[in-house]
C-alpha cells in the first residue's frame, strides 16, 4: 500500500517550535511573485470597546492576553474566553507567532521566500455566531476598518474583510458596500448561516439573493475559510475537530451549483481556503453522477454541468497537497492557489520554501507561477511586488 506521508512535512513539529526554512535546492525565479492565498492576523488591541457607542460598551467582546488571544464577551460566550492554562499553553505552541509581532512577520515573509499574503481573521472567526446580533454587525464593521488601518502599515499584507451582516436582507447591500469603501481586496462570508430568527440559512435561498446581486456587482472574490466551530472535547478531539474542520466545503460548493446561484450570478467568483484541493475531484466526480442520475428531478436546471461552475467561477487553496497536484488536471491549474497558512501549526512555515518547490516539481512552470502567486494576484488584483 502507498502511503501519503509528505516528507517535507514529517516530523516538523508544532509550529511555535519551528525555524524559518531560509533555503531550498530549487527556488523560484526572482521575477515570481510568491502570495501566500490564506495566512492570519490577530487583533491586538482593544478594537471593539473603544470604538462601540457608550450606550452600548457593556456588549463589545473585549480583547485581553493571557499567554493568547481572547475574546471575552458579557456572559462568557467569547472565543476561548474561559481558556485555562493547559490550553494557553498548547496554543503557544502551536501558533509560530502568538502575540502577532509585526517584526515576525516580516523575518517570516523575508526569510520564507513570501513576497504578499492574504491575510484572515483568527480567534475572530469564533465571533461569528454571536448572539448579540446588533452587537455582531458591529464588530466586523470595525474589524473591517481596523484590516485596513493594518494594511497601510504594511507594502505586502492584504486583509481579508468579514461581511458585516448576512442574516437581515434589507441591511446587505449595506454590508457589501463598505467592504468596497474601505478599498479591501476581498471578504469572508461564514459557512453556516442563520436567518433573523436563528434558523439555518442556505446559499441559494431567496433571503440570499440580494447579497449575491450586491457581491457579484461589487466585483471581488467571496472567501468562505474553515474553522467556525471549534470542539476540543473528548480523547483525541483537538486532532477529531481538526479532521472535522478541513473538509466543510461540499455543501456549500453544492448549494451554490445546484441551487442557480452561478447562473443567476455568472460572473461571482468564490474561493473555499484551507482545506486544500485534494477533495474537490471527488466532489466534481459525485456532482456529475448526481446530475446525470438524477436531472429530471432537479428543483432547478442548470444552464451547464455541474463541472462548469467550478472551471468558471471557483477557486481552492493549499498548502501542501500531493495528492491534489496529482490530479491538477481534474482541478485545474488556473483554479488553486498555493498558501503558507502563517501563523498556524498545520501552517508550512518551516518548510515553507519546499512546499514552494513541491509545486514547481509537481507542474508546468507557467503552471507553478500561476499557482504560486500569479492567479492570487489577479483574482485579488493585487499591486506588483516591491522588492
Amino acid at each position: 500500500m502507498k502511503t501519503l506521508v509528505n516528507p517535507i512535512i514529517e516530523g516538523l513539529g508544532a509550529g511555535g517550535l519551528r525555524k524559518p526554512e531560509t533555503e531550498c535546492a530549487v527556488q523560484p525565479p526572482s521575477d515570481w511573485a510568491i502570495v501566500s492565498s490564506d495566512n492570519h492576523i490577530e487583533v491586538t488591541d482593544d478594537i471593539f470597546y473603544e470604538n462601540f457607542p457608550q450606550s452600548m460598551k457593556d456588549r463589545a467582546p473585549r480583547v485581553t492576553f493571557d499567554r493568547m488571544w481572547k475574546f471575552a464577551l458579557p456572559g462568557g460566550q467569547g472565543a476561548f474566553d474561559k481558556a485555562d492554562g493547559d490550553i494557553a499553553e498548547l496554543w503557544n505552541k502551536l501558533f509560530v507567532d502568538v502575540k502577532f509581532e509585526k517584526q515576525k512577520r516580516d523575518v517570516y515573509m523575508r526569510e520564507e521566500g513570501v513576497d504578499q499574503e492574504i491575510a484572515f481573521p483568527n480567534s475572530l472567526l469564533g465571533l461569528l455566531h454571536m448572539q448579540d446580533r446588533e452587537a455582531r454587525e458591529l464588530v466586523f464593521r470595525i474589524y473591517n476598518e481596523y484590516v485596513v488601518d493594518l494594511e497601510k502599515q504594511s507594502d505586502y499584507l492584504f486583509g481579508v474583510g468579514v461581511l458585516s451582516n448576512w442574516w437581515d436582507e434589507t441591511k446587505v447591500e449595506k454590508a457589501v458596500q463598505q467592504i468596497g469603501d474601505l478599498g479591501l481586496k476581498t471578504f469572508m462570508l461564514p459557512i453556516a448561516l442563520r436567518d433573523l430568527q436563528n434558523k439555518p440559512m442556505g446559499l441559494a435561498d431567496e433571503s440570499m439573493d440580494r447579497f449575491w446581486s450586491a457581491a457579484e456587482e461589487l466585483g471581488l472574490p467571496v472567501n468562505f475559510h474553515i474553522g467556525e466551530n471549534n470542539s476540543l472535547e473528548g480523547r483525541g478531539g483537538f486532532a477529531a475537530n481538526y479532521m472535522n474542520n478541513t473538509a466543510p466545503f461540499r455543501k456549500p460548493l453544492a448549494q451554490l451549483v445546484f441551487g442557480g446561484v452561478f447562473d443567476r450570478h455568472p460572473n461571482l467568483k468564490v474561493v473555499f481556503t484551507e482545506a486544500g484541493i485534494s477533495w474537490v475531484p471527488h466532489w466534481l466526480q459525485d456532482a456529475e453522477y448526481y446530475y446525470d442520475t438524477h436531472l429530471e428531478i432537479l428543483d432547478i436546471k442548470l444552464k451547464h454541468r455541474p463541472s462548469y461552475y467550478w472551471a468558471n467561477n471557483c477557486y481552492a487553496t493549499f498548502q501542501l497537497d500531493q495528492l491534489g497536484l496529482n490530479l491538477i488536471d481534474y482541478i485545474g491549474s488556473d483554479r488553486v492557489m498555493w498558501a503558507s497558512d502563517y501563523p498556524h501549526s498545520e501552517s508550512v512555515y518551516g518548510a515553507g520554501r519546499s512546499s514552494i518547490r513541491s509545486v514547481m516539481d509537481a507542474v508546468s512552470p507557467s503552471e507553478a507561477k500561476a499557482i504560486l502567486g500569479g492567479t492570487a494576484a489577479e483574482i485579488y488584483n493585487l499591486p506588483p511586488v516591491k522588492r
